[in-house]
Order: structure tokens, then C-alpha cells, then sequence
């Protein structure tokens, strides 16, 4: 026969991890359903901004749709190559890209 404290620690056992079950599959539904509905949303509108491009090509600040072809004037270099940024090989940019990335400083 068990004793009651075991018997106590088996029923609270028990109950937290029926607990963190439910936690659990209620927030995968809520954050499958959520993630459905946010890309409904990016999609419908990318669907919009597409169609007024289309609709009105020479806007200003428009989305520029190219299909194949030769690339745009000013995008330079062979494909898959990445612009040079302005003073990307100064002596303050290597520095400052040596520093690692996500620590804090202690004062």
C-alpha cells in the first residue's frame, strides 16, 4: 500500500502536466491559427499592391515588376554580387565589425 504522500505527489504530479498539456495545445491552435490569418493578410496585400502597380505603371514610388531581361540601369556587377557600401574598407568598419555581437558592456 502506498502512503499518502505518495499517493499526494502522484495526484499534483498528475495535474501540473495535465495543466502544461492544455497550455500547450491551446497555444498551438491560437498561434497556428494567428499565423494562417497574418499571411491571409500579407498576401492579400501583396495581391493589392501588385494590381495598382499594374493598374497605374508610371506611379512614383511604385513596385517595379521585371521579368528575365537585362537588369535595371544602376544595378551594376555581376549577378549575385553585393553592392560596395561607402567606406566599407576604412579602418573604423573593421573595428567595428570585430566587436561580438549580443554581449553587453559592464560599466
Amino acid at each position: 500500500m502506498r502512503s499518502l504522500r505518495t499517493r499526494l505527489f502522484l495526484a499534483i504530479l498528475g495535474t501540473v502536466l495535465v495543466a502544461v498539456g492544455a497550455s500547450l495545445a491551446l497555444g498551438v491552435v491560437l498561434t497556428k491559427s494567428a499565423v494562417r490569418d497574418t499571411i491571409r493578410n500579407d498576401v492579400e496585400n501583396q495581391a493589392d499592391a501588385i494590381a495598382a502597380q499594374l493598374r497605374h505603371p508610371g506611379a512614383a514610388g511604385g513596385l517595379k515588376l521585371q521579368v528575365g531581361g537585362a537588369p535595371p540601369p544602376g544595378a551594376g556587377g555581376p549577378p549575385g554580387a553585393t553592392p560596395a557600401l561607402p567606406g566599407a574598407g576604412t579602418q573604423a568598419n573593421r573595428a567595428r565589425s570585430s566587436r561580438p555581437v549580443g554581449r553587453e558592456r559592464r560599466c
